[in-house]
């Protein structure tokens, strides 16, 4: 007999910024790496599909030796916000982990010191259950996207002749 298995996302080690900042989102990704000496990459756009596809620019840095990812991600594509509901914010920046309080202290202090930087909050945890959807497709798209990179990797390894 079928059954429904329901679950219930935990994101209580997600910390999520709201940025509204007007800078472009490779500008604000070099003031990102460039304040908080990390690397963050561009990885394929986060595609939400509604009644329109719409597909969110995204970037993250892994940080492998203390387990923690940081992520930006933008709330618009073609003026249109993802969370329409925090349409004020033009980007997310989540920390993702378990990072100490030192390090989200000075992700915050950095955030706040960027030019051009209006507003930076962080999202209370009634507001994360709001944003529970984007996280949901944001995990699922960095499996996604973390899946292909390992296959194209190992199609890379398999194509080179023997002793290369």
């Amino acid at each position: 007999m079928p059954f429904t298995l329901k679950i219930t996302p935990d994101f209580s080690d997600y910390y999520i910024y709201g940025l509204s900042t007007f800078l472009k989102d490779y500008k604000l990704c070099w003031h990102l790496n460039k304040s908080m000496q990390i690397n963050m990459e561009h990885l394929p756009g986060l595609l939400v599909d509604g009644l329109t596809s719409r597909t969110y620019s995204l970037f993250a840095h892994r940080e492998v030796s203390e387990l923690t990812d940081v992520i930006l991600l933008s709330n618009f594509d073609q003026h249109i916000p993802w969370f329409s509901k925090a349409a004020h914010f033009h980007y997310f920046f989540i920390i993702t982990g378990n990072p100490l309080s030192s390090q989200l202290k000075y992700f915050e202090k950095s955030l706040k010191k960027i030019p051009q930087m209006l507003l930076v909050t962080k999202l209370n945890s009634a507001e994360k259950k709001l944003v529970h959807p984007l996280l949901t497709d944001l995990e699922l798209h960095l499996t996604q996207t973390a899946r292909k990179e390992k296959e194209n990797l190992k199609a890379k390894q398999s194509d080179r002749p023997d002793g290369i």
